[in-house]
């Protein structure tokens, strides 16, 4: 039929983890700090400055930089990537279950005409529709695969604040885990990841395609040919578009992004995330009201201007 079953491009593949993994590597520092951060770790004291960009005086926390500085002090060099080796095993392993489902789920193009000129909306729509369903299906499965990972990785570098060594290996990481809280604490924190992944996908794909619509109308309707400069213009519009509706999602759904940190810590044997450093929740419910309290929604979300 028209309707035909994708192949997983393995060499596309191992090229994505291998990007992923030089940038996560890159990152990590920054991404450590930041975890650690969102836990309420402030080792250092805050100091007088100018707010940014209105330069008002205000009370700051030290950047991002000083943080960095400060683990390399306690820690040694080797101790900014503290984590590393799950987080870049929870990428690679989200990117072949991502893949994988993508390459099982079919999606029909051969008999959809996508040019605005020639289309109407309500079949361009209910193809974009289709396409998103089928990109948070497959972002779901990505990040209910890779979610044990995803908590060593975040538990190994919360060990830096009370010095312990309980998830310094995954395998006796995953064993502590289940005999702690059984097969569910491998999955602790995973509604609201879930949440913040598909509702972020969907918005950037919703407005991708209304812009690409939009693009692809207006200049028909004008006349230019699809080719050349004027291909060139709509690629750069959209890529910057994407980029920028990215970043908007991410940073409506940091408090998700925040919760999913706590509760994936929360009470596993680590002094930072049990009392006094941090209350044990009751769900994701019990995190909401904890960050409603401490009005500590945006703990972590700029990493660079930090201020009280």
């Amino acid at each position: 039929g028209n309707c035909t079953l994708g192949k997983m491009d393995v060499r596309e593949v191992f090229g994505s983890i291998l990007t992923n993994s030089a940038i996560s590597i890159a990152y990590h520092p920054f991404h450590l700090s930041k975890t650690l951060m969102q836990v309420g770790h402030e080792p250092l004291p805050v100091f007088e400055g100018k707010s940014f960009p209105l330069r008002r005086t205000c009370i700051r926390r030290p950047s991002v930089f000083a943080y960095i500085s400060h683990v390399r002090s306690v820690d040694g060099f080797f101790g900014l990537y503290r984590g590393l080796l799950p987080r870049l095993l929870e990428h690679a392993v989200g990117t072949l279950a991502g893949d994988y489902t993508l390459s099982r789920i079919p999606l029909d193009r051969q008999n959809v005409d996508l040019d605005p000129k020639t289309c109407t909306i309500s079949e361009y729509a209910l193809f974009k529709l289709k396409e998103g369903a089928r990109l948070c299906v497959a972002r779901a499965v990505a990040v209910v695969a890779s979610h044990p990972l995803h908590i060593i990785s975040l538990r190994a570098i919360v060990q830096f604040v009370g010095r312990e060594t309980i998830y310094d290996s995954i395998p006796s990481s995953i064993a502590n885990i289940i005999s702690r809280d059984g097969i569910p604490g491998l999955f602790a924190g995973l509604l609201p990841r879930l949440v913040t992944e598909i509702v972020s996908i969907f918005f950037v794909h919703t407005l991708s395609s209304i812009v690409s619509y939009l693009v692809g109308y207006f200049y028909t309707e004008e006349g230019k040919s699809a080719s050349g400069d004027d291909k060139q213009t709509q690629d750069d519009l959209k890529f910057q578009l994407r980029f920028l509706s990215t970043y908007v999602a991410r940073y409506a759904m940091f408090p998700y992004e925040l919760s999913c940190t706590l509760l994936a810590v929360n009470d596993c044997g680590l002094m930072a995330t049990q009392p006094p450093a941090m209350p044990v929740f009751n769900g994701f419910s019990g995190c909401w009201a904890y960050l409603v309290r401490e009005k500590g929604f945006k703990r972590g979300s700029n990493i660079f201007f930090r201020t009280l």
